[in-house]
C-alpha cells in the first residue's frame, strides 16, 4: 500500500513540475508586463465602448478583448463598464 501511495505521489510532483516547466516556457508575457509602460490617453467618442476601444488594442498587449477592457478598467480605476464622450481613457503602451 506504501508503495502505490509513494508511486501516485511522484507521479502528481513529476507531473505538476512538468506543467509548470512547460507553461513558463510557452507563455508570453503581455506587452504591458515588461515593467516600463508609458499611456496613450483616448478621448471617449459618442458611440464607443469599452469593447471598441479593447478591440483597437487588445493585439498590441497578446490579450483577449475581456482581459484588454479588464486591464482598461484596472488601469483606469473605473467603477464599471460604461464610458462616456468626453472621459479620457489611458491605456497602457510597451516601451520598446
Amino acid at each position: 500500500m506504501r508503495a502505490i501511495v509513494f508511486g501516485f505521489t511522484m507521479m502528481v510532483l513529476l507531473f505538476t513540475s512538468l506543467f509548470h516547466i512547460v507553461g513558463n516556457i510557452t507563455w508570453t508575457k503581455p506587452a504591458y508586463a515588461s515593467g516600463l509602460t508609458s499611456y496613450e490617453q483616448v478621448i471617449v467618442q459618442s458611440g464607443d465602448s469599452l469593447w471598441k476601444i479593447a478591440d483597437q488594442f487588445n493585439e498590441d498587449h497578446q490579450l483577449t478583448i475581456p482581459q484588454m477592457i479588464q486591464l482598461i478598467i484596472d488601469e483606469n480605476q473605473l467603477d464599471s463598464a460604461y464610458i462616456y464622450p468626453g472621459q479620457q481613457i489611458h491605456i497602457p503602451r510597451s516601451v520598446q
